[in-house]
C-alpha cells in the first residue's frame, strides 16, 4: 500500500494504491473483495437540497450481510477533504432513508486524497477523525484507530444489531428452553449390549484388519445371482438403472459363486493378449467397484492365469491431493507395492534383481561401458552403480523398467487398479484418467480404471472419456443392504455360535436353519436377524435411501442403530425368539437413525437431516424453501432441464424458478449450498464447495426419502421442532418445555412429542399464510410450502385448523410403495 503521493498523482492513484489495499488487505481493515462495490456497480441518486442538490455516486460502497454499512470517497491529493466528506455524508443520508426510523446501516463515512484519511459518523460532521496516511503502518497505533472505526470485525459488529432490529421477529430454537447447549451434548450412551455387540460388529461391517477383509471378500460378497429386488416405484427413485439406456456397448457386471462372467472372460482374453488397454468400470460410490475386484482377483481369476498375472491395486484413498505430480506418485506406489508382493517374480531389493530390471538399459550403453571396462574395472562398476542408483531415483524410469521386465522376460501380464477414483471430485477423476492412460501407454499394462457413473454420464462425450464410447465399458450395480447384512449378520452370528457353550436354532422361511447362541448377544443379534430378513420389511429400503446406494454408509448406519441406547436390547430379546411376534417399530428406527447415542435429535450426529432450517444468512426466514426445491427436482428428475442430463438443472434455473414466488437469488442459491451440505441433493461436480449460478444440481434419493417419508412422520415432525429456528417465541418456549427428558430415560412421553409437533405445525401453517399473503391468484398446490404441510398435517391428524379425534397411527413404510 503507498502512503506518499504528489500533486501529479491522479485520483485513480489513490484509489487503486490506498484505498483498495487499505480496505482488503488482511493486516489492515480485512474487508473481502466481495464486499467492496464500486461505482460501476453504484447507483447515482440525488443529494443535497436546493441549489446544493446534485447527483451523486460514491466511489466505493461496503456491504455485510445485504446492509450498506460504510461510504468511502476518494479524491486526487490536491484537492480538500471536507467537501468529499460532506458528499459521502449525504449519500449515507439517502441510503439510511429507506430504513425504519432509528435504523442506520450506512453508519461510517470515509473520505481521502492519499495524504490524509478523514472519518466520521453519517450525521456528526464535527467529529472527524483525521489521521496522516504514511502514519497508518502495521503495529501503528494510527493503524490500531483506523481499525477500531472501521475494520471488518466492527463492521459485522454493527450491523448484526441492526439486522436483528430490522428482522420481522426475533428467532429461538425451542432447544433453548431445555438448557444452555443440553441437546449438543446431553448422550443417552448405548445399549446395554453395546460392550458386546461393538467389536463383533465392528469386526464385520466395518474391517480394518487385511485378514477381515478378505474373509469378508471370501465369504460375505454377494454376488448378482444372490442379489433381491428393490420396490419398483422406490428403485426408480434410487436411480439403480445400472447402464444408460442409450449405451448399447457396455455391459453389467454379473458374478456367482465361480466366476465374473462377461467380465471375467474379457479380462482373461485381455490378458492372454499381453497388450496395453484399459478398461472401465463405472458405479456409484459405495457400489462395490472395490470389493468386486478384490473378490475377482482373489478367488475368480482363472488358476492358470492368475499364476502369470502381477496385480497392483493402486488405492487413491492415500494419493495427495495435489494432482499435479501424479505421474511419480502413481509409479512410487506401484514400485512400493512390487517390492512388498512380488519379490518372488523379481527381487528388486537384490543385486541380480536390479540387474535383471535395467538390463535394457545397461545394454543400451554397453558400447560405452566396454571403453571404460578396458580402462579400469573398478571405474566400470562404479559408473554402472551410478547410473543405476540414478534410474532407481526416477520413479517413472524405474516402473517401467520393472513392468518391461515383468512383460519381457518373465512373460508375465501386469494387471494395474486404479481403484477409489470415484470418491475425488469431478477434475480429480478426469485428472487421474488421464494418469491412468499415461501408466498403461508407459508399462504397457492392462489397467482397470474405477469412475464414478455420474462423471462418465456427464463428460463421456467429451476428451479424454469420448475414445470410450466405442468400446465395452462395465457398470456395477451396488448389492443392497438387505443382503450385505444377511450375510454379515450369518458370519456374526455363527463366529458366536462356534465359542458358545449352549445354541439354539431358528427356521427361517427362504433361508433355512439359523443356529445361534443362547447368550444376550446372540439373541439380540439373531432376533434382528429375523426380523428384518424374515418378514423382508422395507425398513432397510429407507435406509437405503438414506445412504444413496452407499454400501459403506448403510453398513455404518445400520451399526449405530443396533448399538443405540433408543434400542431397547431387553425388550426386543425377550420376545422376538420366543413367540416370534416382536418387530423392530418404525419409530424406533427413527429415533435410532436421528440421534444415535444422544438424548436430542441434531443433524450434527444423526443420518436424518431438518427440512424446516434455512441458512440464518438469508435476507427472509423461510421454512418452505428447500422443500420446494426438493419437490421441483423430484417432480422433475426425469426431464432434462437446462443442462444435457437427465434430472440435473443450473442453480440459475432454479433461481428463475423460485424468484417468481418472492424467493431472493441470494437465498436460492444459499439454501442449494446447505441441501447439498446435507446430501438432500448433489451438484454434478460431486464436491460441496459453493455453488456458483451455473453449477448444476439433481436430487439424491435421500432428498426423496425425507420429502416424501420423513415429512409424513410424526417422530420427524416432533424432532424437527425442537432445534428449528422460529420466530414465535411462546411456542418455541411450550415445545421445549414438552420435550423435556428425565433420566435415566432416553426419550420424551410420546403424548407430549405429538402436542409438541401439533404446535410446530400450527406455528407453520401460519408462516406459510405470512410467505403467501402476495400470492392472489395462485391454486393451494402452487403455494410454497403446501406439500410439506399437506404430509405434516396428515402425519399427527390436524388438518385444515382442526384436531383429529383419537392418536393416529403411523404408517409403516411398506405403506409408501403403494402411493
Amino acid at each position: 500500500m503507498r502512503t506518499r503521493f504528489s500533486d501529479t498523482d491522479t485520483e485513480s492513484d489513490v484509489e487503486h494504491f490506498f484505498v483498495l489495499p487499505l480496505l482488503t488487505s488482511r493486516e489492515l481493515l480485512g474487508i473481502p473483495d466481495t464486499a467492496v462495490m464500486t461505482k460501476a456497480s453504484l447507483s447515482t441518486i440525488e443529494i443535497g437540497k436546493g441549489s446544493n442538490k446534485k447527483r451523486y455516486v460514491p466511489d466505493y460502497l461496503v456491504y455485510n450481510d445485504g446492509l450498506p454499512c460504510m461510504v468511502v470517497e476518494a479524491k486526487r491529493p490536491d484537492q480538500t477533504l471536507q467537501s468529499a466528506l460532506d458528499e459521502a455524508q449525504l449519500y449515507a443520508l439517502e441510503i439510511n432513508k429507506n430504513f425504519p426510523s432509528g435504523v442506520n446501516p450506512c453508519a461510517i463515512v470515509c473520505a481521502t486524497n492519499g495524504r490524509s484519511v478523514w472519518f466520521a459518523d453519517w450525521d456528526a460532521s464535527e467529529q472527524i477523525r483525521e489521521f496522516d496516511t504514511s502514519d497508518i503502518k502495521i503495529g501503528s497505533k494510527e493503524l490500531e484507530a483506523v481499525q477500531k472505526i472501521a475494520c471488518w470485525d466492527a463492521l459485522i459488529k454493527s450491523t448484526s444489531r441492526l439486522k436483528r432490529k430490522i428482522t420481522p421477529k426475533e428467532l429461538q430454537r425451542a432447544a433453548e428452553h431445555l438448557g444452555e447447549n443440553r441437546v449438543n451434548l446431553a448422550k443417552s450412551g448405548h445399549n446395554s449390549l453395546y460392550a458386546e455387540l461393538e467389536p463383533i460388529l465392528r469386526k464385520y461391517f466395518d474391517p480394518k484388519d487385511r485378514e477381515l477383509e478378505n474373509l469378508i471378500v471370501e465369504k460375505a460378497y454377494v454376488s448378482t445371482e444372490e442379489t433381491t429386488k428393490y420396490e419398483r416405484s422406490f428403485e426408480d427413485h434410487l436411480r439403480t438403472r445400472v447402464i444408460p439406456l442409450d449405451d448399447e456397448r457396455s455391459v453389467e457386471v454379473k458374478t456367482n459363486k465361480r466366476d465374473a462372467g462377461t467380465f471375467g472372460k474379457i479380462l482373461t482374453q485381455r490378458t492372454e493378449d499381453n497388450q496395453p488397454f484399459m478398461q472401465l468400470v463405472i458405479g456409484g460410490v459405495g457400489s462395490g467397484k472395490t470389493t468386486f475386484l478384490k473378490r475377482f482377483f482373489a478367488h475368480l481369476l482363472p488358476s492358470e492365469i492368475k499364476r502369470r498375472v502381477v496385480y497392483c491395486r493402486i488405492n487413491f484413498n492415500v494419493a495427495p491431493d495435489d494432482t499435479d505430480d501424479l505421474e511419480n506418485w502413481v509409479c512410487e506406489y506401484f514400485i512400493e507395492h512390487f517390492r512388498r508382493h512380488y519379490s518372488h517374480v523379481i527381487d528388486i531389493t537384490t543385486e541380480a534383481g536390479i540387474q535383471s530390471v535395467f538390463s535394457q538399459e545397461i545394454k543400451n550403453n554397453s558400447g560405452a561401458y566396454a571403453f571404460l571396462k578396458k580402462s579400469s574395472l573398478k571405474d566400470y562398476h562404479k559408473r554402472i552403480a551410478e547410473d543405476i542408483l540414478k534410474w532407481m531415483s526416477d520413479p517413472r524410469v524405474f516402473a517401467k523398467a520393472i513392468a518391461r521386465s515383468v512383460g519381457g522376460d518373465r512373460n508375465c501380464s501386469l494387471i494395474v487398479s486404479f481403484d477409489n477414483v470415484d470418491r475425488r471430485d469431478r477434475d480429480s477423476q478426469l485428472r487421474i484418467f488421464q494418469v491412468g492412460q499415461w501408466f498403461m501407454n508407459s508399462t504397457r499394462s492392462l489397467c482397470i480404471m474405477t469412475m464414478r457413473d455420474e462423471t462418465f454420464e456427464a463428460y463421456k462425450d467429451e476428451k479424454p472419456l469420448d475414445a470410450f464410447l466405442k468400446s465395452g465399458n462395465f457398470y456395477i450395480r451396488p448389492p443392497r443392504f438387505v443382503d450385505m447384512v444377511s450375510k454379515r449378520l450369518s458370519l456374526a452370528i455363527s463366529e458366536l455360535s462356534s465359542s458358545a457353550d449352549e445354541t439354539a436354532s431358528y427356521e427361517i422361511d427362504g433361508i433355512g436353519e439359523v443356529r445361534y447362541p443362547k447368550t444376550a448377544v446372540g439373541s439380540y443379534l439373531t432376533s434382528v436377524f429375523v426380523d428384518l430378513f424374515k418378514k423382508r420389511r422395507n425398513i432397510s429400503t429407507v435406509l437405503e435411501g438414506l445412504s444413496g446406494r452407499n454400501a459403506r454408509k448403510s453398513l455404518e448406519m445400520f451399526i449405530s442403530i443396533l448399538t443405540s441406547a433408543h434400542f431397547d436390547t431387553r425388550d426386543f430379546t425377550q420376545s422376538a425368539l420366543t413367540t416370534g411376534q416382536h418387530t423392530i417399530q418404525e419409530n424406533t428406527l427413527l429415533r435410532a437413525l436421528m440421534r444415535t447415542n444422544y438424548l436430542y435429535f441434531t443433524p450434527s450426529h444423526g443420518f436424518v437431516r431438518n427440512l424446516f432450517d434455512f441458512p440464518l444468512t438469508s435476507s427472509d426466514m423461510n421454512h418452505f424453501l428447500k422443500s420446494e426445491i426438493l419437490k421441483f427436482l423430484i417432480e422433475n428428475r426425469k426431464k432434462v432441464g437446462d443442462t444435457r442430463y437427465e434430472g440435473y438443472f443450473t442453480v440459475s434455473f432454479l433461481q428463475d424458478e423460485f424468484s417468481k414466488f418472492g424467493f431472493q437469488k441470494s437465498d436460492i442459491r444459499d439454501t442449494i449450498d446447505m441441501l447439498i451440505a446435507d446430501e438432500l441433493i448433489m451438484a454434478e461436480r460431486q464436491t460441496r464447495e459453493k455453488v456458483s449460478t451455473q453449477s448444476s444440481v439433481r436430487v439424491r434419493p435421500s432428498g426423496y426419502v425425507h420429502m416424501s417419508i420423513l415429512s409424513g412422520r410424526l417422530e420427524y415432525l416432533s424432532a424437527c421442532a425442537l432445534i428449528t429456528p422460529i420466530s414465535d417465541g411462546q411456542t418455541a418456549k411450550q415445545i421445549g418445555e414438552k420435550w423435556q427428558i428425565n433420566v435415566p430415560h432416553t426419550d420424551a412421553k410420546h403424548g407430549m412429542k405429538s402436542e409438541a409437533a401439533l404446535l410446530f405445525v400450527q406455528y407453520l401453517k401460519s408462516e406459510q399464510s405470512r410467505v403467501t399473503a402476495g400470492h392472489v391468484g395462485l391454486a393451494d398446490e402452487t403455494k410454497p410450502g403446501w406439500l410439506l404441510l399437506k404430509r405434516a398435517t396428515e402425519a399427527i391428524g390436524f388438518t385444515h385448523g382442526q384436531t383429529l379425534l383419537g392418536e393416529p397411527a403411523e404408517i409403516e413404510f411398506e405403506s409408501l410403495f403403494d402411493q
